[in-house]
């Protein structure tokens, strides 16, 4: 069941990045600025695919001795 849930929380995630690919082209993109983590950015990443990686065999792994903060639109970076 886990899986399964991982799997439709990354077909969401792709459909939704469809999505924003055709809102930027016909312009109707609104991007939001805002300091965001770079840990926590990766973290999500990595737990959205990270059940897809092992079912082929491959282990995810990060490191971050810090906390590096940016300032973006922290949905545009999590894609």
């Amino acid at each position: 069941l886990q899986r399964i849930d991982q799997s439709s929380q990354l077909l969401i995630w792709l459909l939704n990045d469809l999505l924003d690919f055709s809102r930027i082209e016909s312009g109707q993109m609104q991007v939001e600025m805002s300091v965001g983590s770079a840990r926590n950015a990766v973290e999500t990443a990595k737990s959205a695919l990270e059940a897809f990686a092992q079912g082929k065999g491959i282990s995810l792994t990060s490191e971050c001795d810090a906390d590096p903060q940016f300032h973006a639109d922290e949905q545009r970076v999590q894609q």
